[in-house]
């Protein structure tokens, strides 16, 4: 069988699709890697890149509850759940 003899569902062209984003996706972490050490400011004929810093603070709820003795049951009274759909698609 060749591979053009081959029927491609919407699985087959999702990953084959991802799998091109992939790789794009390395070769601009490459290219943004190289601009972070540099910093700065970077023209393009096209484009311009501007390195920007900064500080992210993320709270350890869980850690933050248990030191105030918070109870599961006050925390699921302030809890709220929503559904989240994903498509999960890897090779065969």
């Amino acid at each position: 069988m060749k591979n053009n003899d081959l029927q491609l569902t919407q699985a087959d062209q999702l990953g084959a699709l991802l799998a091109e984003i992939a790789i794009l996706e390395e070769k601009a972490d490459a290219i943004k890697k190289t601009m972070r050490e540099v910093g700065g400011v970077h023209e393009g004929v096209l484009f311009r890149s501007t390195v920007v810093a900064s500080n992210r603070s993320n709270t350890d709820w869980k850690a933050l509850c248990k030191a105030q003795n918070i109870g599961a049951d006050v925390i699921a009274s302030h809890t709220s759940v929503t559904a989240v759909y994903s498509v999960k698609t890897t090779s065969k």
